[in-house]
């Protein structure tokens, strides 16, 4: 009888054993869930910001200037001095330069006929840039004199919004708009510009003398004029993209 009574007593503790076992395998099992849930999600998190720095693409102009569009590729042209051009503008979900409304964006350059007395005369430089945000409601203005003027205003070197960050220093101005993630460069006394654009929803949506940002730096391809058509030389880009009513008389 005590025999069968021990038996009994092993098999309960057995039970509760097993029972405790069971529930802490179980309760681990949630925990480890969880945190595959919430590794997966921070993983998530690390391939979006991954999938943005992959689209950062930066055209420039230097010089007289020589441009590298956003996909690489590589070429000089020559404007009318006095006159703006877009080198980067929104263009809409259509892609459709010639006809877009309410352009997020644009960034538009003035050449003009260069003062430097060791250069020639005829050679043409940007010395000033333009940058419209969400259909012209703002307007930055980046001046030769190394001035900024953020609607009609003159600002100090710095500036900070929610809409826009500017910083001036050493002779370098960056201008940064922050909901497409577009940063615009300028050192007015080397003539440097450069464009970059780190922003998915612009694939191949945009359009000026930096290219339309589709990852394909063939010339057939960047050289495409605000109706779609393709520019013959840089000549004829530049007239294309040519600001109008823009040149000084």
């Amino acid at each position: 009888m005590s025999v069968n009574r021990s038996y009994r007593y092993l098999g309960i503790v057995i039970l509760v054993i097993g029972s405790i076992t069971l529930s802490k395998t179980v309760a681990f099992g949630r925990r480890t869930q969880n945190n595959d849930h919430k590794i997966s999600r921070h993983t998530d998190v690390d391939r979006r910001a991954i999938a943005d720095h992959e689209f950062a693409r930066t055209g420039t102009a230097i010089g007289d200037p020589e441009i590298t569009t956003l996909d690489g590729l590589v070429y000089e042209v020559q404007g009318r001095s006095g006159c703006l051009y877009y080198i980067l503008t929104d263009c809409g979900d259509e892609a459709d330069c010639q006809n877009v409304v309410n352009p997020a964006f644009q960034v538009m350059v003035k050449f003009k006929q260069r003062s430097d007395i060791n250069k020639p005369s005829s050679v043409i430089c940007a010395v000033e840039i333009v940058v419209r945000v969400d259909d012209r409601q703002h307007t930055i203005q980046l001046n030769e004199d190394e001035s900024v003027e953020v609607d009609g205003q003159f600002e100090p070197d710095s500036l900070v919004k929610d809409w826009v960050d500017i910083k001036h220093d050493k002779g370098n101005i960056t201008v940064k708009i922050m909901e497409y993630n577009l940063k615009v460069s300028w050192t007015p006394k080397v003539y440097d510009l450069s464009v970059t654009l780190v922003n998915d929803k612009f694939r191949g949506k945009v359009g000026g003398l930096l290219g339309n940002y589709d990852n394909n730096k063939a010339k057939s391809n960047e050289f495409r004029k605000p109706d779609k058509s393709i520019a013959t030389n840089a000549g004829d880009l530049a007239k294309a993209w040519r600001v109008p009513d823009s040149c000084k008389t």
